[in-house]
């Protein structure tokens, strides 16, 4: 077996502002855009760093002010230099890198990616600020709008603060599957954009296609949800499953059953009879 060669530090490529939009299939750095996006409403490739550091100070100032201790802050000096060496514990996808390099031996895991501490911070806020509980296990969750869609990745950020806020109202998948369709159809002015949700657990992930186009025309039932999570209802998981069909064949029929059988009862909170009264208001 030929012999590993280290190459020096000065060899390793460095991974800022100005090339990151290269590096967002790797795990670490789609953490590090995610929360610039979800903070700051800006990639980090071209970002406008004073802006950027403003943005997410304050964000952090609110995360802290609900009694959560916050990720570190960031400053304008945490963007120039490039001293930050990445192993195949930040970079998990770096094993298949290598694998498919043309001399797999050449380098050594922590010399191949370097970068800026601004990254290194904003990757790992990303535990804390994106963070979502599905049973046991705790996940890092993004609605992601691909960067091809400028108009719509625009409500990214906006989008993404409202699903980790009611995401704390709901307990399964399916029900944030159907949660994110939702805030895609009543945030984006086209609701046809190939976005997913993206589910990173320490080293593993999963990209799962959103297809909120359905919810597009029909979005009083994408409210209806959504203000069913937003007053913690009993009957959330039952309308996500009949909207899951509906979004899977645009068979209503569930839905209808839904609706009838709460308008039938005398059990419906506040915020559940508003829910109720708004949406049959539309059909």
């Amino acid at each position: 077996m030929p012999r590993r060669r280290g190459t020096s530090s000065s060899s390793a490529v460095c991974v800022d502002v100005n090339n990151v939009d290269r590096f967002l299939d790797f795990i670490f750095f789609f953490k590090a855009n995610a929360t610039a996006i979800l903070t700051s409403g800006q990639d980090l490739h071209g970002s406008t760093l004073d802006k950027l550091v403003e943005d997410y100070n304050n964000y952090l100032g609110q995360f802290k002010r609900r009694g959560k201790s916050g990720p570190e802050p960031l400053a304008l000096e945490d963007f120039t230099s490039c001293d930050v060496e990445l192993s195949s514990d930040e970079l998990i996808e770096m094993k298949e890198y290598l694998k498919s390099s043309d001399y797999p031996y050449r380098y050594k895991t922590s010399e191949t990616f370097k970068t800026v501490r601004a990254f290194q911070k904003l990757a790992r806020a990303a535990d804390a600020l994106m963070a979502v509980t599905v049973g046991d296990v705790r996940y890092v969750m993004v609605v992601d709008i691909p960067p091809s869609y400028v108009a719509s990745r625009s409500h990214m950020s906006e989008v993404n603060r409202r699903f980790l806020r009611l995401a704390r109202n709901v307990e399964g998948f399916t029900e944030l599957f159907v949660l994110a369709n939702s805030l895609l159809a009543l945030q984006l002015p086209d609701c046809n954009v190939a976005s997913r949700l993206i589910s990173i657990s320490g080293k593993f992930y999963t990209s799962t296609p959103l297809s909120a186009g359905p919810l597009c025309r029909a979005r009083h039932f994408a409210q209806f949800y959504v203000d069913l999570v937003e007053a913690g209802s009993k009957y959330t998981s039952y309308v996500a499953s009949a909207l899951l069909r509906y979004l899977q064949v645009e068979d209503r029929g569930d839905l209808y059953a839904i609706v009838r059988n709460m308008s039938q009862t005398e059990r419906l909170g506040e915020k559940e009879r508003g829910a109720l009264a708004a949406l049959l208001g539309k059909i």
